[in-house]
């Protein structure tokens, strides 16, 4: 599943530099809009309620990072973007790590304390002059059965919003 997204996404993507292509803007000018980052607000998991941000490292990649909770779970985590950056609708994959960290345990068989969990995900983002919104799915997998989210696998789902900056 996750190889034909990272496919999907470097095909659709196009050239590097292919964001420009057909504007009338200069490429500088645009290569300045492109390379912003953002910040907004992100729900799902593992990010739960948070905020999230992306950096734009270049016409095929970006870093994204992420804090949030849901009061008994925190999470913190960032991922490597793969898909193009150009402004429309474009599929990206994603690889990275996610710390959940729970905070409260209401039975002794409840997992508590933090555990690290690899997240390979595949989505959507649509990114315009001024924002980005983003919808990613995928996996979550490692961790451990007595902390974190108490077991090793994980479906991971988000939406998120983010106003370029």
């Amino acid at each position: 599943m996750l190889l034909p997204g990272l496919l999907l996404a470097l095909a659709v993507s196009g050239a590097p530099g292919a964001c420009a292509a057909g504007s009338i803007e200069s490429s500088s000018t645009q290569a300045a809009e492109r390379r912003m980052n953002s910040v907004g607000v992100v729900v799902g998991s593992p990010q739960w309620a948070g905020i999230a941000c992306e950096r734009i490292v270049s016409d095929h990649l970006s870093l994204g990072l992420h804090a949030g909770t849901l009061g008994f779970l925190n999470s913190l985590g960032a991922r490597l973007l793969i898909g193009s950056v150009c402004d429309g609708f474009r599929p990206r994959f994603g690889l990275g790590l996610a710390l959940v960290d729970a905070v409260y345990q209401e039975y002794e068989d409840d997992p508590e304390g933090m555990a690290a969990y690899g997240w390979p995900t595949v989505g959507f983002a649509l990114r315009g002059v001024r924002f980005l919104l983003a919808a990613d799915a995928g996996w979550l997998f490692g961790g451990r059965s007595d902390a974190g989210l108490g077991r090793s696998g994980f479906p991971a789902a988000s939406i998120s919003f983010q106003v370029r900056i």
